[in-house]
């Protein structure tokens, strides 16, 4: 991106701007992930990012936008429908893109099976509508760090009519 010379000259690089306090440094599966601190915000005007349990969620995300090929997705954007007898509906997914159809994109870290399944019989709900509407199903992609609910996911997509991808932090 920038002519930074090598590696080891990057490194230095992003030593010297953490040692300046423009940068903080964390690590996610053994690398280390660099983000702007307080200082390098205010210095680029833009707002800090905390450090969070988020981190997380937010690299698997990026992970997922790289395997999706880097289309221009909307992130946490809601979905609003009404089901079949009316009820108003919404789903919020981690991100969203169209491509050949809708693709909704679900970071699973940390979140528990019940809420799970109340969101993939929502996906079932959509789906049914945005088929009668595009001829085109949805895709829902989903990835998670435990090889234990790939399986889960997959069932739990058969059983409410969805096309899912699952993967697995160690397939990415």
């Amino acid at each position: 991106m920038h002519s930074l010379g090598g590696i080891r000259n990057a490194q230095r690089l992003l030593k010297s701007l953490v040692e300046m306090e423009l940068l903080s440094v964390t690590k996610w599966t053994n690398e280390h992930v660099y983000y702007l601190s307080k200082n390098g915000a205010s210095y680029v005007g833009t707002n800090p990012m905390k450090k969070s349990i988020q981190i997380d969620h937010h690299l698997l995300r990026n992970e997922a936008w790289m395997m999706s090929g880097l289309p221009k997705w909307d992130i946490e954007k809601p979905i609003t429908f009404s089901s079949s007898n009316g009820d108003k509906k919404q789903i919020i997914p981690d991100a969203r893109f169209k491509a050949d159809t809708l693709y909704c994109i679900e970071i699973d870290r940390k979140q528990s099976m019940v809420r799970n399944r109340k969101k993939m019989e929502l996906y079932g709900i959509l789906n049914e509508l945005f088929y009668i509407k595009n001829q085109k199903k949805i895709v829902l992609r989903i990835y998670t760090t435990l090889n234990s609910r790939k399986i889960l996911f997959e069932n739990l997509a058969g059983e409410h009519g969805v096309v899912c991808e699952v993967y697995v932090l160690d397939d990415i």
